[in-house]
């Protein structure tokens, strides 16, 4: 996924709205009794992408992928975006901060190549 896709800059977000919107989501989707987490958390996704745009694609992956989402199952999925838009505004404040010290220190070297 691109920068792009996910920069809250490119991609505004109302979290009252959208937790609203998106309880309404989980409620519309009809669980069956023995549907795999992975079925349910796809139509989510699906569903979420459209109503939010392809930033909102990684909403669930969770602490123990290594990711940023500390809740990521239906009942708790409001918090689950939460968490993923507060991790994509913290990766924003970082690349703004690289910039300003790129901009005041135009020597000075981020990444080294081992080629």
């Amino acid at each position: 996924m691109k920068w792009s896709e996910i920069s809250p800059d490119a991609h505004p977000f109302d979290r009252e709205t959208a937790r609203a919107r998106i309880g309404q989501i989980v409620r519309d989707i009809a669980i069956g009794p023995n549907e795999e987490r992975s079925s349910v958390e796809k139509r989510l996704t699906d569903q979420f992408v459209r109503e939010f745009g392809s930033w909102i694609r990684d909403w669930n992956w969770s602490t123990y992928e290594g990711g940023p989402v500390r809740y990521a199952h239906a009942e708790l999925t409001p918090e689950s975006v939460a968490d993923w838009r507060d991790f994509t505004e913290e990766l924003l404040a970082c690349f703004r901060k690289i910039e300003k010290i790129k901009i005041e220190s135009p020597g000075m070297k981020f990444c080294t190549s081992a080629r």
